[in-house]
């Protein structure tokens, strides 16, 4: 049996490397088929719930501040569509 299946890749950036404290601030991910063919993607800038820092390491790799998430929804807004 041949079954085709498809493969999600994904790539996240968050406030810092903290997985008790920091939250994801951006979500990124492309649904490919076996072929390698795009089915869909997605891309959501997430502004974090309550008060929130970024580290400086963390703004220096992705370049992301709190000025641009801003307004973004939040994580729970889009979790059913990053699910799906």
């Amino acid at each position: 049996m041949n079954e085709n299946k498809n493969l999600v890749i994904f790539d996240l950036e968050t406030t810092g490397l903290d997985k008790e404290v920091d939250q994801i601030i951006q979500i990124s991910a492309i649904k490919v088929n076996d072929k390698l063919e795009k089915i869909d993607s997605i891309d959501y800038m997430i502004e974090p719930d309550g008060n929130y820092s970024i580290t400086i390491q963390a703004y220096l790799k992705h370049q992301i501040s709190p000025a641009m998430l801003a307004g973004k929804p939040h994580l729970s807004d889009v979790a059913d569509e990053i699910i799906k």
